[in-house]
Formats: C-alpha cells, structure tokens, sequence
C-alpha cells in the first residue's frame, strides 16, 4: 500500500477570500483529493475537511489524513453614524472588537473639528476586518442660510441676507 500524508503551506485557519495550498506527501503516484480534483496538489478557500486517496503503480490505494480547514467569516461593512453639534462632530461605528480610524485613532467613537472623510477598519475576534464607506463632515458656516428643495441646495451667505428677510426658493426641473 502507498504510504501519503497531506500538509499546508500555511495556515488553515484564515479570514474570508484567504487560501491556503495543501500537498501530497510524499509526491509519487496518483492522488484524488476529497474535492474531486487530481494531482499532488490543490489551493482551498473554502472550510472543511481535505483528504485524498493515493494510488501506487500497482494499483494499490491508501487514504491521507485529514486536514481541517476553516474560512472565518468577514464582519458586516460598518457603518458610520454622525452627530454634530456647532463646529464638531462625533462619528461612532457599529460594534465590534477593535477599531482603526483615518485618524490613527483606536476608539468606537472619535470627536472631530476638521471637515474632511472619514473612515474605520473594523477588525472581530478572529482578526477578519472590513472598511467603512468614507463619510464627510461638513459644518454649517454660522449665520448661513441654506435652502433645500427636490435635490437642489442653494446657501445665501450673512453679508448677503438682509435681517428678517423671508425667501420663497421655486425649484424648476425639466
């Protein structure tokens, strides 16, 4: 009977879109692996359980071990959820187990007085992580006044707005 073994060149625990390559030992004869493919080796990305059947030259054949592999799920893409407040904003993430903003900052929630994007890099317990969308903060200049309507903003700065003024804004669309 052959003697075969199977072995990883790398780790069989990883996150989701990983791989790993397992190989036949030693690599004589002919192998059919547990997934239906041939040969003296295969790349996996799925969870599960790998073996194979070797075969010798005189037709003997012999099972491997089995290997265990498991493709750790990635978290949810987080979500930004923002609070402002005059000229700062609070910008907070789903939960999870640990946070990288744009910043460098380490927290669920950070504080912020610059206008720009954000994003965070949310990483679970197994080390899987997912990024934000990038989210904008944008303040309100003060004594601005914006209006909206279909879509459309128009903003009339201070110097240009008479006190107590009142404006009808038409919105015309084709």
């Amino acid at each position: 009977l052959p003697v075969v073994s199977i072995s990883a060149t790398g780790p069989t625990t990883f996150c989701d879109g990983g791989t790993v390559d397992l190989i036949a030992n030693p690599p004589s004869g002919s192998y059919v692996w547990s997934t239906g493919e041939m040969g003296d080796e295969i790349t996996v990305g799925d969870s599960g359980d790998y073996s194979l059947v070797a075969t010798n030259e005189f037709g003997c054949s012999a099972s491997s071990n089995v290997i265990q592999v498991t493709a750790n799920p990635l978290p949810a893409i987080p979500t930004i959820s923002t609070v402002s407040a005059g000229g700062s904003a609070t910008l907070t993430s789903n939960p999870e187990a640990s946070y990288l903003w744009s910043t460098g900052e380490t927290t669920q929630s950070i504080s912020t007085t610059v206008e720009g994007e954000y994003t965070v890099t949310v990483s679970d317990v197994n080390q899987c992580s997912a990024t934000s969308y990038p989210t904008t903060v944008a303040f309100a200049q003060p004594n601005q006044t914006t209006f909206s309507a279909n879509g459309v903003t128009a903003t009339l700065q201070p110097d240009t707005v008479p006190e107590g003024a009142v404006f009808t804004v038409d919105v015309i669309t084709d």
